[in-house]
């Protein structure tokens, strides 16, 4: 009930403020001096009386009312600070990136997502990703792409560098490019805002609905141990089911399977909040997989929408867990067929 009360709030402030609040004040404090005074120049009041009176007439103007040339200075100099300051911590604090991986995607960064207030304040949208032009994704060349960015340390270098406060993260590509660039992420000082294309209608939104609480359905890690060549895998259907036929045989008795606790769905998680559990709960098991004695490679079979790939790829910690081999499934083999190998020295691209 809470979480529902405190998702109304928040949307309905979000659709009621105004695109620059404090600039909207500051305006108005520096115009408030001349307002008064035209305000006050246009008042001027004259009262007649009969004539047997012994007063004619009296006259009141506010133009003598008006307040003192010091206290106009001063809301003018308030005003403009007010204007400056906002100004400041707006200009450039905004960074966004797009992540264009896949056939036939728009390289455009999705504008409509951002909130109005924000718009004009947005450092230039940086795009990662190898263009795909048509249906040919070299996977290889697309790896080569990919660990050159993360070797100039490209987001740390070009794009939340100069004291970034918040970045709008999101995109497509396919599932082991997502976790690889959710890795790039990890040591970020500023706020992580993440958007999905929603399937339903195609468009990109952020990810700000009612939390519903989805989590991981009920398992057991200590039912899983590694093969003899040290191998653990980690399956996640949340889009769609993953059953045990689908994955390599080598793996397919090493490999702990794992659902939402609610119905697959594209799209599934559609609130930040939630999806940042969910992540956390899928790096503990990771933990305890990881931490199994003879454990030396954990294998990722992830069906998940585009975020939540990310968010996983950000909670890899090198020295903690075992390298990451994370797997891009095939639907006309119904099998998986290459993968990527995450390491703190890139990706490695293996086919089957």
């Amino acid at each position: 009930m809470w979480e529902r009360f405190k998702w109304l709030w928040v949307t309905a402030w979000r659709l009621k403020k105004s695109p620059y609040p404090k600039i909207s004040i500051g305006a108005k404090l520096c115009l408030w001096p001349f307002s008064l005074s035209i305000i006050y120049s246009a008042i001027d009041v004259t009262v007649s009386f009969r004539s047997e009176s012994p007063v004619d007439s009296i006259s009141a103007s506010l133009v003598d009312t008006s307040q003192p040339l010091w206290f106009s200075i001063f809301l003018m100099v308030v005003g403009a600070y007010i204007i400056h300051s906002d100004l400041k911590s707006k200009v450039r604090h905004t960074s966004r990136i797009l992540i264009s991986s896949m056939p036939g995607m728009s390289r455009e960064f999705p504008d409509a997502i951002l909130d109005r207030a924000e718009k004009e304040f947005c450092r230039e949208a940086a795009i990662l990703g190898q263009a795909v032009v048509g249906n040919d994704e070299n996977i290889e060349r697309q790896v080569q792409f990919y660990n050159s960015e993360l070797l100039v340390d490209i987001l740390n270098r070009f794009i939340v560098h100069d004291d970034c406060k918040r970045l709008y993260f999101g995109g497509l590509a396919r599932v082991p490019f997502l976790v690889a660039y959710g890795y790039m992420l990890k040591n970020l000082r500023c706020s992580v805002v993440y958007f999905d294309k929603f399937h339903r209608d195609g468009s990109w939104k952020l990810l700000g609905d009612e939390d519903m609480e989805i989590g991981l359905s009920s398992h057991r890690t200590e039912d899983i141990s590694p093969s003899q060549s040290g191998d653990v895998g980690l399956a996640i259907g949340f889009t769609t089911p993953i059953s045990q036929d689908q994955l390599p045989e080598e793996l397919s008795v090493n490999t702990l399977i794992i659902s939402s606790n609610q119905n697959a769905e594209r799209n599934l998680v559609k609130n930040q909040e939630n999806l940042n559990r969910i992540s956390a709960e899928i790096c503990k098991v990771i933990d305890e997989l990881s931490g199994k004695i003879g454990c030396k490679k954990i294998h990722l079979f992830l069906s998940v929408q585009s975020t939540l790939a990310i968010d996983i790829g950000r909670r890899y910690q090198e020295g903690i867990h075992k390298n990451w081999v994370i797997y891009n499934f095939s639907p006309e083999t119904n099998s998986y067929i290459w993968s990527l190998e995450l390491s703190k020295s890139g990706a490695k691209y293996a086919a089957y």
